[in-house]
């Protein structure tokens, strides 16, 4: 069971997927001052339950140094 810190960082998380858009993990955790690793388990979270969705892959200008293609998240229609 997720604890209240859990579902304040999914509710952030989607909350700026819905107000700027698809975006890569790297790309929300800069938006909200995290790392993208608790960002991207969030995305997880949120996609089981069927809140956000993976939409896409990261092109080479958008890697800020990182070798491999980053997912692209978007909040679900229904969410």
């Amino acid at each position: 069971m997720p604890d209240a810190r859990t579902t304040a960082l999914d509710d952030r998380v989607l909350a700026t997927l819905r107000e700027h858009g698809p975006a890569s993990p790297l790309e929300l955790g800069l938006a909200l001052g995290l790392d993208r690793y608790p960002v991207r388990e969030a995305l997880e979270r949120l996609r089981r339950r069927g809140l956000a969705r993976p939409v896409g892959v990261t092109g080479a200008g958008r890697t800020w140094g990182i070798t491999s293609p980053l997912r692209i998240w978007e909040a679900t229609p229904a969410s």
